[in-house]
């Protein structure tokens, strides 16, 4: 709480003996009076105001003198928000920067715009797993009859610009077969390479699914056709069932990197992210685009891209006419 000059008279006189005010009699003596006020207003200048100033200076949410110093810490100096911005904005660049710490997960991200932006208006966009897997996906081309004591070939045409991620190949097929011990698969690459065999188990099976995995497919060539060879063994022969509905039995291998020509993998998209900016929810005293900009650029580990994008005026995501401040032409600001 701040101290007024007559709190500091106060607080001064009573460090003095009992009987001090009355004996001088302070309220009444004009001359005396006004000097014990005037030591006072020093006493509280140079005192309590300076306590109250270093008390302020130590809290992150209210400094001033110390604003130049942190930034210069920091590394902010020399950008718009530490040159132009008011002290408001400078101060929330600074909490935001002291939050950078540890690895860029959407909680620490997060944590880190919240010194600019809040809570709300603000979310971390990825590409689910889900979406990168559809579009590596491939679904087998038919559903054969298995030839009792005979191979049984499916023949998957996949194309991808950059070489398998070292998970490697995944086939998954569902079957129904008298005898399962009785049948293997094999994994057989566009280069020709092929997998170990492996078995499926034992018993009899209707319509059961089968997931098979080939680490070794790591770094090949996906382009190409990719074969999968069902051996039945025995004699009784089954068949290789449809389940109906896609994403459910195929191939499923991923190109993550760059091709030699420099193409991304199908992929690629693993490395990007975005922080999506309601700029009509955020407050304005603490937010500036210049500063969030750079807060993208330096969580943005060096193998991903990172991008900075806006709602445009009507809270939506698409770019509409009219709307130039955040409908950007480019749709990111790309870091």
């Amino acid at each position: 709480m701040a101290v007024s000059d007559n709190d500091a008279y106060e607080l001064l006189l009573q460090l003095l003996p009992p009987g001090f005010r009355r004996w001088m009699a302070l309220e009444q003596t004009d001359a005396i009076g006004k000097a014990w006020r005037a030591w006072a207003s020093g006493f509280k200048r140079y005192g309590f105001d300076v306590l109250d100033q270093l008390r302020r200076e130590l809290n992150a949410l209210e400094m001033v003198d110390r604003i130049p110093s942190w930034e210069a810490i920091m590394g902010l100096s020399t950008g718009r928000v530490a040159r132009f911005g008011t002290d408001s904005l400078r101060r929330a660049q600074i909490i935001a920067r002291r939050r950078e710490m540890g690895l860029p997960t959407e909680d620490n991200i997060l944590g880190s715009f919240a010194a600019l932006c809040g809570t709300t208006g603000i979310e971390v966009l990825e590409h689910s797993r889900s979406v990168l897997t559809a579009a590596n996906w491939y679904e087998l081309p038919s559903y054969p009859a298995i030839a009792a004591s005979a191979d049984t070939d499916l023949v998957i045409a996949a194309g991808d610009n950059a070489p398998a991620s070292s998970m490697g190949a995944q086939v998954t097929v569902r079957i129904t077969h008298p005898s399962i011990e009785d049948l293997t698969l094999l994994i057989i690459a566009p280069d020709a390479s092929q997998s170990a065999v492996m078995s499926f188990g034992a018993g009899a099976v209707t319509g059961q699914d089968f997931r098979f995995y080939w680490a070794g497919a790591a770094g090949k060539t996906i382009t190409g056709n990719w074969t999968i060879k069902i051996t039945d063994n025995g004699g009784s022969g089954g068949t290789v069932d449809d389940p109906a509905a896609d994403g459910v039995t195929g191939l499923f291998v991923e190109g993550i990197g760059r091709s030699p020509g420099g193409f991304d993998g199908l992929a690629g998209n693993v490395f990007e992210w975005a922080v999506r900016i309601d700029e009509g929810a955020v407050p304005a005293s603490t937010y500036s685009r210049d500063a969030a900009r750079d807060i993208v650029r330096r969580w943005n580990p060096e193998h991903c891209r990172g991008y900075l994008v806006l709602k445009n005026l009507s809270g939506g995501d698409a770019g509409i006419w009219g709307d130039p401040t955040n409908s950007l032409w480019d749709g990111a600001t790309w870091e």
